[in-house]
């Protein structure tokens, strides 16, 4: 009689899997981003970390505040940098939506100071937000610059206009504010950095008008990058554009 044969094709078997720890995998075998620290990952599961392993250091910002006069008072971050660096003020973004670039500006040797929330505070708050970021060790508190972003770049022209210890101002997406040209004029010789997308349309215009105002300002233009802090995580060379800026105003 014919040999039965089944109606389902053979199926191989399953390889047998390599399990070691981490500590075992020679370290010519690349290991992904999920292990990081080996030797930690190795230890069983209710065990401490053992103190001569080097476990990466997280830099963490200086939390303080800053008290205005009508006695309100904003959270701030401090990034130190070295001694005899101006200091960089960032207005009108979260804490978090600055990402990496106050660490950035933070390596080029500046001390930089983000302050909370989007619009942060009015321009009339500007002395009082420089003199708490003059207090910072090592910086030279009399040159600060200020950069801000949306909201916060309309204060950030504004407020350094008015203070003789700002040596410039980043402005990054302004709104439109009413009396932006003046303040623009009012930097004289003191440099302006401006920078918006062509896609938004009121930014754009309001920076070319202030670039005219201005004795010494360079607008930089994006076809499309987005507003504000966006512009600083989709250009990375506006970026660089901004350190090497910084470098020739400071004298660094």
């Amino acid at each position: 009689s014919a040999t039965p044969t089944s109606p389902f094709p053979d199926v191989p078997p399953s390889p047998t899997p390599d399990i070691r720890f981490p500590t075992e995998i020679s370290g010519e075998v690349p290991m992904g981003d999920g292990i990081t620290i080996p030797q930690a990952a190795g230890l069983p599961a209710d065990s401490g970390v053992a103190t001569e392993i080097a476990l990466p250091e997280i830099e963490r910002p200086n939390l303080l505040t800053v008290s205005l006069r009508d006695g309100s008072v904003l959270n701030a971050e401090v990034y130190p940098g070295r001694a005899g660096m101006p200091g960089v003020l960032l207005v009108g973004a979260s804490f978090e939506a600055w990402g990496g670039f106050p660490v950035i500006l933070r390596d080029l040797g500046y001390t930089v100071m983000t302050v909370e929330g989007g619009v942060s505070a009015e321009a009339s708050a500007m002395p009082a937000i420089l003199d708490t970021l003059a207090v910072q060790p090592n910086l030279d508190s009399g040159r600060f610059v200020v950069m801000g972003v949306a909201e916060g770049s309309d204060m950030a022209l504004v407020g350094c206009a008015s203070q003789s210890r700002c040596i410039g101002a980043v402005v990054i997406s302004p709104t439109g504010l009413a009396g932006l040209a003046d303040a623009a004029r009012a930097m004289g010789p003191r440099p302006v950095l401006l920078a918006a997308s062509e896609t938004d349309g009121v930014s754009l215009a309001t920076a070319e008008a202030a670039r005219q105002a201005a004795q010494n300002a360079t607008l930089q233009s994006f076809e499309d990058a987005g507003r504000g802090t966006q512009i600083l995580n989709t250009q990375p060379d506006f970026v660089a554009l901004v350190g090497q800026w910084l470098a020739e105003i400071s004298g660094s």
